[in-house]
């Protein structure tokens, strides 16, 4: 036997976990790739060194126990079927290893959303919480006032002095204003002579004397002179008939033509 397959017969793995046969898969095959075809050990060898490396490996116990009944000849006593055993445990135990990386990424996202949730609920909870006190002091206000003006009596109001306050102020024009007194303009009152003054006091004068008699209504028949004999600034052609000229009224028109001032 060479030095080459001595040291590789001589490898052993550390453990009996996952990574410890990933180490010793890779020393293996270090070692083999060393040697060439016809340097290997034989298959009784090999077949020997590899069951006593892996028999205590709890992950291969099922493949143990298919190994050590199987007849020689049969596919499942050799060294390659060993050997693939072993693979296919490194490999469930990566895919495994991935599986369990993958969940707890998931899982740690997952409560990341939850504890923000929760986070936000508080602060509702806190804000509900803050509206309910502040609705249920309003109440208690509410109820105070309501309680104190039932106990106090309201005052009875008198609508005759309101009247009379109202008509005092209509006449002389509110408290804050000067009273009036009749006659102190010293002017004659424009409206008294016919009649038509309505203010009482009135601060014009009104002097009886002033006072025009009604004008008796034209007879019926009457001529359009004697019509328009009563009409001021009138210019009248007596004998057609026709009103040449109306005068001005004060209003700035010339009721009598078409023509204004």
């Amino acid at each position: 036997m060479s030095l080459s397959q001595s040291a590789c017969l001589a490898l052993k793995p550390q453990g009996v976990e996952s990574k410890d046969l990933e180490v010793f898969r890779d020393r293996v095959e270090f070692v083999l790739s060393g040697l060439g075809t016809s340097e290997y050990p034989n298959e009784a060898i090999l077949r020997s060194w590899l069951y006593e490396c892996l028999k205590n490996v709890p992950k291969l116990a099922l493949k143990m126990d298919k190994f050590k009944p199987a007849s020689v000849g049969d596919s499942i006593r050799s060294f390659q079927w060993l050997w693939q055993s072993m693979i296919d445990c490194i490999d469930e135990s990566q895919h495994d290893h991935n599986t369990a990386s993958i969940l707890n990424a998931l899982r740690s996202k997952v409560d990341a959303a939850s504890a923000s949730m929760e986070k936000k609920d508080k602060k509702t909870d806190k804000k509900k919480e803050k509206a309910e006190t502040t609705k249920d002091q309003r109440d208690k206000v509410d109820v105070a006032v309501a309680s104190s003006s039932k106990t106090q009596p309201k005052a009875k109001s008198n609508p005759n002095a309101e009247s009379t306050q109202s008509k005092a102020d209509w006449k002389g024009g509110g408290k804050d204003k000067k009273e009036v007194v009749a006659g102190e303009r010293g002017t004659p009152c424009l409206f008294y002579p016919s009649g038509t003054c309505r203010r009482d006091p009135c601060p014009f004068v009104h002097d009886p004397a002033a006072k025009t008699k009604p004008k008796a209504k034209p007879k019926a028949g009457s001529s359009v002179a004697a019509a328009f004999a009563e009409v001021p600034f009138t210019s009248f052609n007596a004998t057609t008939g026709e009103v040449t000229w109306l005068g001005d009224t004060g209003m700035r028109r010339n009721i009598g033509g078409i023509k204004g001032n």
